[in-house]
């Protein structure tokens, strides 16, 4: 692979042009790794310290709190940032109509500085490296700031429902 500093800023990924921002901005170069079990702790706190906030909002623990981590990490579905301490996490999963983004989770202390959208580029790359043409997600319909967030990342909604008691937005990506 070549180096990023020998392409024009055309030639970059999003990822790379991401990076190359935040260098500039002195920011930390996300890096994104899969979770492995030494790293069931960190994901557990990024999942607590990013949903607690929410609580409140829908009067009960969002369903990734309670999430089987440790499955999911021997799965191979749990992708972790690197650095210390970690600052977010995404889960994903093949299905046959795409990559399903079941888990997406930043620190608030790293929110607002690109990190997510960073994670969703990094996100969309798997989509891609693994054939998939589109990625899915759902969120709670009352996640606002969430809703924000993808619709400006270019998901759509596709459908709304209500299961276990949440009502969800469905959403979608083609790329």
């Amino acid at each position: 692979m070549r180096c990023p500093c020998d392409l024009s800023l055309e030639q970059l990924s999003l990822v790379q042009k991401l990076d190359v921002l935040r260098r500039a901005l002195g920011g930390v170069v996300m890096r994104l790794r899969q979770a492995e079990s030494s790293d069931l702790a960190n994901v557990q706190s990024i999942v607590a310290a990013a949903y607690a906030p929410y609580v409140p909002l829908i009067g009960r623990r969002p369903m990734p709190m309670d999430e089987d981590y440790p499955a999911r990490i021997a799965a191979g579905s749990v992708w972790i940032t690197e650095g210390e301490p970690p600052e977010g996490l995404v889960v994903v999963a093949d299905r046959r109509e795409g990559l399903w983004l079941d888990n997406f989770a930043v620190t608030p202390q790293a929110q607002g500085g690109g990190l997510g959208r960073m994670l969703l580029a990094e996100v969309e790359q798997i989509a891609r490296a693994r054939g998939h043409g589109r990625v899915s997600l759902l969120t709670n319909a009352r996640f606002a700031g969430a809703i924000r967030f993808y619709v400006r990342a270019g998901y759509r909604e596709t459908f709304r429902r209500t299961e276990y008691g949440f009502d969800r937005i469905y959403m979608e990506k083609r790329l």
